[in-house]
């Protein structure tokens, strides 16, 4: 199903306060930020992240252009940062939103899926950054 609220945690909604995690050996609070839209067909969020000698901010937003529930694949938006690509595709499959793009001339991608039974977002990066964060509910 090509809309975005099925990929984000059950308890998240534009304006909800979020903290940024990933999983080594323990969870580490990498980041916080908000939720600053949440919608069928777009998700952004604006925040501040420290991690890995990466420090500073972090905007993300993500765009179906073709806003048809029924697809399973389409064009959209993908923005990291200053980066954009207004050609970017994605795809909707077994509980995963996969979003391919160039960004900064490499190519990524970004799967979107719950996790821990709904409450909190999975974000695994594949390509140029290959790590897995974790949005939940501030």
């Amino acid at each position: 199903m090509a809309i975005i609220s099925p990929y984000v945690a059950q308890n998240l909604a534009g304006g909800s306060d979020i903290d940024l995690r990933v999983r080594k050996l323990i969870w580490l609070s990498v980041g916080n930020g908000v939720l600053k839209s949440l919608s069928e067909y777009e998700v952004a969020v604006n925040g501040k992240i420290s991690f890995l000698g990466f420090r500073g901010e972090l905007n993300v937003l993500i765009q179906l252009l073709d806003q048809d529930p029924g697809a399973n694949s389409g064009p959209c938006i993908m923005e990291l940062n200053i980066h954009r690509d207004e050609n970017a595709t994605y795809v909707a499959n077994n509980g995963t939103l996969m979003v391919d793009a160039v960004l900064g001339g490499e190519k990524q991608r970004i799967n979107l899926s719950r996790f821990d039974k709904g409450r909190q977002t999975m974000c695994h990066l594949v390509g140029y950054v290959n790590e897995t964060a974790y949005l939940k509910a501030a």
